[in-house]
């Protein structure tokens, strides 16, 4: 990991400075575009905005972007992070495989990927790891030899040579006992959610070390009334967290994986009262939920919502969103990586 530099008085003008701290802090609230024009201000702020730890708190602080289809458009995205977004070529090239790239739009660059060993891939997800500096792609594929399905991962920001690792699962099911699969990264640790059928199981979730590129264990969810009435659709994250749950009478019931090492559940409950925002029967598609808000999709309205549990106060977070418009919601940034180039 880069070293901080000291921290110093910054001139902002012929008459005044400010400590570097306060500089950092305004600039990190900037948009993207803004801040490649302030690169040219002085050596300073070119330094600053720079440096890996302001581009790191300029991600955590800025805004979300919308980011449209065009009918030009001959990749599709796949996933995002940092303000990359990892895409997929809609048309297959001449060994009928797939072509993949990270790009930023806001910065105007992008990389070629070196295509996975199985290609196309069922799915892909980006992730960042703070200890390493580096982003990491897990791709789910289907072997077409033995019909199960698999994954490989790629490091991309470090030295070592750019290339495709496969993970064994020792759990890897066959695709068509499948009927969904899921990814959700946190904590440099991948959690690989599959639908399953005709089998005891209905879920089934395989653990992995991100940093270390290796299989953990497999998690399944306890037996029980509340469990009974969970699937697949019900998947939502709960303090980054993997879980389930569902809105029953006002009140938000979510099983969560507390302890993925000894298979853990623990539920949790919330009072939600939106009876004002939406109809009797309008359906919530739950997003993602902490211990102060919930976030959630009224398809009907097609509006992103905030939902505060202690104010009880809705807000609404992105309005008008229309799937067959949209390509990626996504957070901006001054990530770049090796290899990257204008487009």
């Amino acid at each position: 990991m880069k070293r901080r530099r000291k921290k110093k008085l910054v001139s902002v003008t012929n008459n005044s400075d400010l400590p570097e701290a306060i500089i950092e802090q305004i600039l990190s609230c900037l948009p993207v575009k803004a801040l490649l024009r302030f690169k040219s201000v002085s050596k300073d702020w070119n330094s600053i905005i720079l440096d890996h730890h302001f581009i790191f708190l300029h991600s955590e602080n800025s805004s979300l972007l919308i980011y449209n289809k065009s009918e030009n458009d001959e990749f599709v995205v796949l996933d995002g992070c940092k303000g990359l977004l990892l895409e997929q070529s809609i048309v297959n090239n001449n060994n009928n495989s797939r072509l993949y790239r990270i790009r930023n739009p806001e910065i105007g660059q992008l990389v070629q990927l070196p295509n996975p060993q199985n290609n196309p891939s069922l799915l892909m997800t980006l992730d960042f790891l703070p200890s390493k500096q580096v982003f990491k792609i897990l791709s789910i594929y289907k072997d077409e030899n033995s019909r199960n399905l698999g994954c490989e991962i790629l490091t991309i920001g470090n030295e070592s040579s750019c290339l495709w690792r496969l993970l064994e699962l020792p759990t890897c099911q066959n695709v068509e006992n499948v009927t969904n699969c899921h990814v959700f990264v946190t904590s440099e640790v991948a959690y690989c959610i599959w639908g399953i059928i005709n089998q005891t199981a209905a879920i089934k979730i395989d653990i992995l070390d991100m940093e270390n590129e290796i299989y953990i264990t497999t998690a399944t969810l306890p037996r029980g009334n509340f469990t009974s009435k969970l699937g697949f659709d019900n998947y939502i994250e709960w303090n980054e967290k993997v879980s389930f749950g569902k809105i029953v009478n006002d009140e938000l019931h979510v099983l969560v994986l507390d302890d993925y090492k000894t298979n853990k559940w623990i539920e949790e409950k919330r009072t939600v009262k939106m009876k004002n925002l939406k109809e009797e029967d309008e359906p919530i598609e739950i997003l993602s939920v902490n211990d102060l808000e919930l976030y959630f999709l009224l398809p009907e309205k097609k509006s992103f919502y905030r939902y505060n549990f202690t104010s009880g106060k809705v807000d609404i977070v992105l309005s008008d969103y229309d799937d067959s418009k949209v390509l990626a919601v996504f957070h901006s940034s001054l990530y770049t990586l090796n290899g990257m180039h204008s487009i």
